[in-house]
């Protein structure tokens, strides 16, 4: 609707002779239904993207497709509703107008990059969040080191044995030493 609302709709004149003309003002907005839908596709995808992280980040790296595929859904159907709502039927319209008539162009998109900035605009928070955010599982990691201290310290005192885990619970990798004899 947003999209139906707020994009420019070009239009042709008929002229008497039964030619039709396209203005220059006209052909700039051919652009602007385009840039309008990748405008709405950049906020929306940062939407769907912020409100896949907060319902699935339980879910690992999965989240980042449910963003892409909910965000090109979402982009097909405000395509679709749009040109439902939009004027339609160019060619109709085009061949009964009589001389001296605007037609409005059909709203649809001319570009297929905008079709990229939905999905694009859905993973900008998703990689942002899981980036920036607190890490949980280090969170929980860290909690039961510190469990594991309290109980060790009244155990026994002195250096723990190595078990090939850091503290945080991750596996040690070791690599060999080159050079060294």
């Amino acid at each position: 609707m947003i999209w139906k609302l707020t994009a420019p709709v070009p239009t042709i004149t008929v002229s008497n002779d039964g030619s039709a003309a396209v203005s220059n003002q006209a052909l700039s907005e051919f652009f602007g239904a385009d840039a309008d839908f990748m405008i709405i596709g950049m906020f929306g995808g940062v939407a769907l993207g912020t409100l896949a992280w907060h319902w699935f980040k339980g879910w690992g790296w999965p989240v980042a497709m449910v963003a892409i595929v909910g965000s090109a859904l979402a982009a097909l159907i405000t395509w679709r509703l749009g040109t439902l709502l939009g004027p339609h039927d160019f060619a109709g319209r085009l061949a009964g107008a009589p001389g001296g008539a605007t037609i409005p162009i059909d709203l649809t998109l001319r570009s297929a990059t905008a079709w990229l900035l939905w999905p694009f605009g859905a993973t900008v928070p998703v990689l942002l969040y899981s980036a920036l955010g607190r890490d949980e599982e280090k969170d929980e990691h860290q909690a039961a080191d510190h469990d594991q201290d309290a109980v060790g310290a009244r155990e026994a005192p002195g250096p723990k044995p190595a078990t090939g885990l850091t503290r945080s619970g991750h596996r040690l990798i070791r690599f060999p030493a080159f050079g060294r004899h």
